[in-house]
């Protein structure tokens, strides 16, 4: 595992040294100033752009069908929590176990 680290820590500097040296025969040497991009129309006022319609050419459709079922179903009966806890409580009394055995 070591080697294999190591090798990959070699070819990374090699490879580093290799783009050294070929950017180095490219680059000048002289310092060059940074000069930041004049945009003079991106903070002046203008106008509001008119409205779109986003539905271009397109009409509102509707359709007629079967009702939803939350609109035809009856609530549910309203249940205390406690009787839900007593009847989960009854059941897992009433619940088969599961036997084990074991060989010593």
């Amino acid at each position: 595992m070591k080697s294999c680290f190591l090798l990959f820590c070699s070819c990374i500097l090699f490879s580093m040294a290799a783009s050294g040296q070929a950017i180095g025969s490219y680059v000048n040497a002289q310092p060059q100033m940074f000069v930041m991009p004049d945009h003079p129309q991106h903070a002046s006022q203008t106008e509001l752009a008119p409205e779109q319609d986003l539905r271009e050419r397109s009409v509102i459709t509707f359709g007629q069908g079967e009702r939803p079922l939350w609109e035809c179903m009856p609530e549910p009966a309203f249940v205390p929590i406690a009787d839900l806890a007593r009847t989960l409580r009854s059941q897992h009394v009433r619940a088969k176990k599961v036997v084990t055995f074991r060989n010593d």
